[in-house]
């Protein structure tokens, strides 16, 4: 039996796919030390009926309860009990690692957990564990003194956020004991501390670490992309019209520079998305739709130039780490955990706001050369803080010190 044992809704998106790649690492070390359940190993969009239930709930979520003006995941009739991957997970005798748990197990079956002596590693990819429902709370925070008059859901349900909240905080008082939580960014934490379930808890800063096979040696040919007039900028998501991802304000940056007669700049941009058909291309973006492996991710990445960050909220920003490992550099808005990601003129650009953005897309359509430059640098950048050996044994210590 595995010492530990990984839980998350699903193998695929951000979360699933860090997990899968933790366990794997974890493995190699040392046979046999972890394994990951999930109930799927896709998204809710790309397989609904895989999990009719939590499909269900999610849409009452999305159009009932959520104000629809508010860009972003909440969450409430989806935390619900699967019974199957409970009864797995109960009968589990070493430590549990949480990861995405929407619709895997609530708080009132992670009591029943606690209360027979279970011991959690939790890894918020998002914000959800503490606040009212919202993934991401963007500019709010009605969380830290009690989601009071929550903009992210319909005047009708305001009692929700309130209710789930006083929920975790009752939770937090009682177990957070038995609990460790782990966040991917300085970013986070500070996100976390500022939550009324902070003081419950001790916490960890470890970043999210990627594939090895980006740090394989590989030939790219430089000098062809920078003989090319053209510059191809990267947009990823694991769904590309995602509001919080913020895709449609990138389209807007990008029409005020083109002149529409004579396109200089093409979006490519990687993640499930509406415009299905692969390798689309509708004006100035071609789809290149979801990348099935991480070698077909790896063939996405070598035909930019850059790669984009634009996201309301980004709690790490696993993008920005693949691309680098591969001499990619990133421009970013720097409200977000992407800025941590990036040495500023080093190995990227961090941007203020909408308009300075522009300004270095500008920039690198005409000084193409500097990203080779740049791109170097956050290879280099790559190598000493994302790589899995290295977060992988930080793991390994949290592991080790709640185990004694």
């Amino acid at each position: 039996m595995p010492k530990v044992l990984h839980v998350s809704y699903s193998s695929a998106g951000g979360a699933g796919l860090f997990a899968s790649n933790l366990v794997k690492t974890l493995n190699e070390k040392n046979e046999n030390y972890a394994q990951l359940i999930s109930i799927t190993n896709k998204s809710l969009r790309e397989a609904p009926f895989q999990d009719s239930k939590t499909t269900i709930n999610s849409v009452l979520d999305e159009y009932l309860i959520r104000a629809q003006k508010y860009p972003t995941t909440y969450s409430f009739l989806r935390n619900g009990l699967n019974r199957n991957l409970y009864s797995q997970i109960k009968d589990h005798e070493g430590l549990l690692h949480f990861h995405w748990m929407n619709g895997v197990l609530n708080l009132n079956a992670i009591s029943q957990l606690l209360n027979e002596n279970a011991k959690i590693i939790w890894t918020c990819h998002d914000m959800e564990f503490f606040t009212g429902g919202c993934h991401h709370a963007l500019d709010c925070e009605n969380y830290k003194e009690g989601c009071i008059k929550c903009p992210a859901v319909k005047k009708i349900f305001t009692k929700v956020p309130q209710n789930q909240l006083v929920s975790k905080i009752r939770f937090s008082e009682r177990y957070a004991g038995k609990i460790k939580i782990v966040l991917p960014s300085q970013w986070m934490q500070a996100k976390f501390t500022k939550s009324r379930i902070a003081p419950f808890y001790e916490t960890s800063v470890i970043e999210n670490f990627i594939d090895k096979k980006y740090f394989l040696p590989r030939k790219i040919d430089t000098e062809q992309k920078e003989n090319n007039k053209s510059l191809k900028v990267g947009f990823v998501s694991n769904w590309v019209e995602n509001p919080v991802k913020n895709f449609h304000k990138l389209l807007e940056i990008v029409s005020e520079i083109d002149d529409p007669n004579d396109s200089k700049i093409s979006i490519l941009a990687v993640g499930e998305s509406i415009e299905s058909t692969r390798r689309q291309k509708k004006n100035n973006v071609i789809y290149f739709g979801k990348a099935n492996s991480t070698e077909e991710m790896i063939k996405f990445y070598e035909e930019m130039d850059l790669l984009v960050s634009i996201s309301h909220g980004e709690s790490f920003g696993l993008a920005i780490a693949e691309a680098a490992a591969l001499g990619i550099p990133t421009i970013a808005i720097g409200n977000t955990a992407s800025a941590e990601l990036i040495v500023d003129q080093v190995t990227g650009f961090v941007c203020p706001d909408y308009e300075s953005f522009k300004e270095k897309l500008k920039f690198a359509l005409r000084n193409k050369d500097i990203l080779g430059f740049l791109g170097e640098n956050a290879k280099n950048e790559a190598k000493t803080r994302w790589s899995p050996e290295t977060n992988a044994n930080k793991y390994f210590q949290v592991y080790s010190s709640f185990e004694k």
